[in-house]
């Protein structure tokens, strides 16, 4: 297992200019960039699932509709974010159990 690590570590180093990670706060927030980078939330979804606020949105503006919609995919996005750290951790958790 500690060659493992060691391996990991040189890694990072040698790597380590490939990202900028003065971007991040931590490398759990890098991975979840790059994992969104590559597979972005589905908008059809969202557009779909906001469908049933469509004669609400007829009321009001274009500005407003954006404003609540953009907010409404925001919400979603962070709650995303700490659904799929906490998974990480999670995994990471039981990889270490295992591992026992």
């Amino acid at each position: 297992m500690t060659s493992y690590i060691q391996e990991i570590k040189a890694f990072l180093k040698i790597s380590s200019n490939i990202w900028d990670s003065s971007q991040f706060d931590s490398l759990i927030e890098m991975l979840w960039y790059y994992y969104t980078l590559y597979y972005p939330v589905n908008s059809d979804a969202m557009d779909e699932a906001s469908q049933s606020l469509e004669p609400i949105f007829r009321t009001l503006s274009n500005k407003r509709q954006r404003k609540i919609k953009n907010t409404m995919i925001g919400m979603c996005a962070k709650q995303e974010q700490a659904a799929f750290m906490e998974g990480v951790r999670v995994g990471a958790m039981l990889i270490l159990e295992i591992l026992e």
